[in-house]
């Protein structure tokens, strides 16, 4: 629903710049009683099917470019030399974990707070959100240059083999001339997320794939007599990447979507310095995003490192596992984020049980998609392991794992349509909490106990996972399930200083209809 086509208020916004929001929480957007022929209804559940599946495939796709990007990295470099693959590795894990606070922090609150502000027919403080989602970037970027450039100090303290570590740094450094372009591709996407506009972001990925995969050929490898340039190859030709994509996105957008940078234009100025509650509404989305990004993370690598002590076998399966895992989970953060922006939006239009039946509708999306996938992963759970080995040891490991991930798989889609609702209502605090409480308070210790007291091996970590899952999924469903909708959306509309009238919904249009004909 474009927001232009909404009916407009004919009061200021609620929230002046003193204002505060928690003293507001119980106010509503004033509105004239609408006229019959005002009266419009919210997205029917056919038509928020359509929606999410139309904003789910492509960001799936996009997702499932970007990790392709990062294995295209890992095989061309597999195939220069182990210890090449073994460096590019041990950096990345480092790099991944400094970049998460973008990934799984600020994107995300600048897609939510900017579905909230167009829902609620305010394009302008969505270009403020972005311009301080920008500013908040590019100051934690210093932080990642300086990361990635001693990151091989950090690889040593934390045990990395000297000569490792030290090819690390190397991919390291050089990869700092891909910072910019992914920082600022990554919030440019998140803004037009916001705008329910996917499709161009998932065409450039696809073209950026491939470019990368020619440019990671010739560079490592070389080309005619050419013999390349070998390790320092591969983050070059992925900085070429990233910035051929950033700005051939930027170009696009520029020249096909005007009509959303000019309605946000009034935002890019510095008003926001006079407004100090919009940059608290930022952190306060941001951070404990943030923060859950890195516990979930920082529990994969810690779990990686326990499967060190088990063996090669072992490692060589935990490895392969992880990327399986990663690549179904695009149709799952597909799918997230297509619930965040819609529930976001339609909070922003004051639209609380349209929101809810939103959450709804992605639940049961997710249920066909994981219950498909737990199938396939069941049925095929012997064929896994031969695909990426030709050891038999780490087929039988692979079956094992692939088993206990077919029956957990359904269990993702709730996690993930929990956090995607909580999400959507600009809830970060829950989604920490109940990842500290999983992650750290149960995954790691079961893990723990499961591998070197109960010596059950790789599926013992697999396993502890899988029940650290389902104390993070409790936790969030606690949460969506006594969410108040009605006041969740007046804090959606506060905080969006909204200028438009909340739509009615069905019920309400039912009710006003009764009494006109009385």
């Amino acid at each position: 629903m474009a927001a232009t086509s909404r009916c407009q208020a004919e009061t200021e916004p609620l929230l002046s710049t003193e204002g505060s929001l928690q003293a507001s929480a119980s106010v509503t957007c004033p509105a004239q009683q609408p006229r019959p022929e005002e009266l419009r209804h919210a997205p029917t559940p056919r038509r928020e099917l359509s929606l999410q599946l139309m904003l789910a495939a492509p960001v799936a796709f996009t997702v499932l470019c970007r990790v392709g990007m990062m294995l295209t990295d890992l095989a061309v470099l597999g195939h220069l030399s182990g210890s090449a693959l073994a460096a590019a590795s041990a950096a990345l894990i480092w790099m991944n974990v400094v970049l998460s606070p973008i990934f799984r922090g600020f994107a995300p609150a600048l897609n939510v707070l900017s579905a909230q502000a167009l829902g609620a027919d305010n394009p302008a403080l969505a270009g403020q959100w972005a311009l301080i989602a920008v500013l908040a970037c590019s100051g934690y970027g210093v932080c990642v240059g300086a990361a990635w450039w001693w990151g091989e100090a950090v690889l040593l303290g934390i045990g990395a083999d000297p000569a490792i570590a030290a090819e690390a740094g190397v991919f390291m450094r050089y990869s700092l001339l891909w910072t910019v372009p992914t920082m600022g591709y990554e919030l440019l996407q998140s803004f037009f997320r916001a705008h329910e506009d996917v499709l161009p972001a998932m065409v450039i990925n696809a073209a950026g794939l491939v470019f990368n995969l020619a440019a990671n050929v010739v560079l490592v490898h070389g080309a005619g007599s050419w013999a390349g340039m070998g390790f320092v190859g591969s983050p070059l030709a992925t900085a070429a990447s990233r910035w051929v994509v950033f700005v051939g996105y930027a170009v696009y957008m520029w020249a096909t979507r005007r009509a959303y940078l000019k309605s946000a234009t009034p935002g890019f100025s510095w008003a926001w310095m006079s407004r100090a509650r919009l940059v608290t509404y930022t952190l306060e989305q941001a951070l404990p995003l943030s923060l859950s990004g890195l516990i979930e993370e920082l529990q994969f690598q810690v779990l990686a490192v326990m499967a060190l002590d088990l063996g090669a076998v072992e490692i060589a399966t935990n490895n392969a596992m992880f990327v399986l895992f990663f690549f179904l989970d695009s149709a799952m953060l597909g799918l997230f984020t297509a619930c965040s922006i819609r529930v976001g939006r339609l909070l922003g239009c004051g639209l609380p049980q349209a929101a809810r039946r939103a959450g709804v509708v992605t639940f049961g999306l997710s249920m066909v998609v994981g219950g498909a996938v737990s199938l396939a992963l069941y049925l095929l759970r012997a064929q896994l392991g031969k695909i990426v080995s030709s050891d038999p040891a780490i087929w039988s490991e692979a079956e094992s794992i692939a088993r206990l991930l077919a029956i957990s798989y359904i269990l993702i889609g709730v996690f993930y349509t929990c956090m995607a609702i909580l999400d959507g209502q600009a809830r970060p605090l829950p989604v920490a909490l109940a990842f500290f409480v999983g992650a750290w308070l149960v995954c790691i210790p079961l893990a723990y106990v499961f591998v070197f007291r109960d010596h059950r091996g790789l599926r013992g970590i697999w396993l502890s996972m899988v029940i650290g899952y389902s104390v993070v999924t409790t936790i969030a469903a606690g949460f969506v399930v006594t969410s108040d909708w009605s006041a969740l959306a007046d804090v959606a509309r506060i905080r969006s200083e909204c200028k438009v009238k909340p739509e009615p919904e069905p019920e309400l249009v039912a009710a006003a209809r009764g009494s006109s004909l009385a």
